[in-house]
């Protein structure tokens, strides 16, 4: 391969990364992950004042009578002219649909946001696994329009809702984060919560400009060569490293090098850039390259079942 592409050493250590206790091998290694296949949007400019604003505040999850009540009063409060539509008028998106894929309800809640003029979107609440994708799906659907919104989210889920969002195109998803369960607090802790916590997270969300820092973070993942180095270190470093990243489950892995892999891909005659399926749900186009990477990872030393590996790959597709 006549590579072009970011070949790591001690350099590229991470800045915090302790010193080596001794003189322990140090490897190069390479993402195991594809790049996105949905193209990024270009968010529209966040709002100057919610004064004379329509805001559409929706969802179904999570103790949402008692909080966005609490939401549309802090809005005509703060904002006398301006006009809050709840969820009996406008319903929700429910999880944003996957690429060439039309679902009845978020084609309804665009037309809606359209029709009412809807000038921003309040949605929540993100308590679960199940339900954050589905309240961020009514955020993802007002970005693609061009609307402001802001997902509300427990703790543990604002990843989720961000992850949701930068998988379906939103580079940036601005959340107001909760501060507990929902369900384990009473109503009057709900509303003061909503009051001193989610309120001035939400205008913050929907009237600060995104700067290119929040935007160029978020788009980062889908810049370079695939094949780049993306982390040197130890053994245990690696793992660690790779841990953290969620590119591992935690069990020990063998360090994906480049010339590791290289030598995984001899053993097939597809070519390194093609791609083997587009993976669910964050709509990866994982390339051979990737299945080869991962085959690394999994196994030290190169077997027969790395066409096994490619031909269960391409039964997703």
């Amino acid at each position: 391969m006549n590579a072009q592409r970011i070949v790591c050493d001690e350099t590229c250590k991470l800045a915090d990364a302790p010193p080596a206790a001794n003189e322990e091998p140090g490897f190069a290694v390479v993402s195991p992950v594809g790049r996105s296949s949905v193209e990024m949007i270009q968010q529209a400019p966040r709002l100057q004042t919610l004064d004379g604003k329509t805001i559409a505040v929706v969802g179904v999850s999570f103790m949402t009578k008692v909080t966005h009540p609490e939401i549309k009063r802090l809005i005509l409060e703060n904002y006398p002219s301006a006009k809050v539509i709840l969820l009996d008028e406008i319903g929700i998106a429910g999880p944003y649909p996957a690429p060439g894929v039309t679902r009845k309800a978020k084609e309804e809640f665009q037309a809606k946001l359209k029709s009412m003029g809807v000038d921003a979107v309040i949605s929540g609440n993100g308590g679960c696994g199940l339900c954050t994708p589905k309240e961020t799906g009514s955020c993802i659907a007002a970005e693609y329009l061009g609307i402001p919104s802001v997902i509300i989210a427990g703790p543990g889920f604002v990843d989720q809702a961000k992850y949701t969002a930068l998988n379906n195109g939103v580079p940036v998803m601005r959340v107001a984060q909760y501060p507990g369960a929902f369900a384990t607090h009473t109503s009057e802790e709900l509303k003061k919560n909503t009051r001193e916590i989610l309120w001035p997270q939400i205008v913050e969300a929907l009237t600060k400009p995104i700067s290119e820092e929040e935007r160029s973070s978020g788009i980062s993942g889908n810049k370079g060569d695939i094949r780049d180095d993306t982390f040197f270190g130890s053994l245990d470093e690696v793992n660690e490293y790779f841990k953290e990243m969620k590119w591992s489950d935690g069990l020990p892995i063998v360090p994906p090098t480049f010339g590791k892999v290289e030598s995984f891909l001899k053993y097939t005659d597809m070519k390194w850039d093609e791609t083997v399926a587009i993976l669910p749900i964050a709509h990866r186009d994982t390339k051979v390259w990737h299945v080869a990477v991962n085959a690394v990872m999994a196994v030290s030393t190169i077997c027969g079942s790395i066409r096994a590996i490619f031909a269960s790959m391409k039964a997703v597709k």
